[in-house]
């Protein structure tokens, strides 16, 4: 039996999560709707840490002509493989000054598997 080898990412939908299956150092994109007129950003947790690590990029997109009233630019996390292991993000859409205890209005889940 041949030896079988996996290049980039992995994208599998199970249900409402999304896996992703990377190699250690590999990077990708998160892209999420913004909703920063309104108020509302994306904030994250980890079920672990050191598995992944997240930075926030600013969105680069060019602005040709002036943007309509109420748009927002997405927001745009990128995932990096640290070493090996199992990690899911949680991504909640809120408003900073509203309590823990209000429900996210929207939320993502996304499971990576780091090989």
């Amino acid at each position: 039996m041949a030896d079988s080898t996996v290049f980039g990412t992995i994208f599998i939908l199970l249900g409402n999560m999304e896996t992703k299956i990377i190699h250690t150092d590999d990077q990708f994109d998160i892209t999420l709707k913004g909703k920063g007129t309104a108020g509302y950003t994306w904030k994250y947790t980890l079920t672990q840490e050191n598995i992944v690590s997240l930075a926030q990029k600013k969105n680069q997109k060019k602005v040709t002509s002036p943007p309509q009233a109420g748009a927002s630019f997405d927001e745009i996390f990128t995932v990096t493989a640290l070493k090996k292991g199992e990690v899911t993000l949680h991504f909640y859409l809120a408003r900073g000054w509203e309590p823990d205890s209000k429900a996210p209005v929207e939320e993502r889940d996304i499971k990576v598997m780091v090989e």
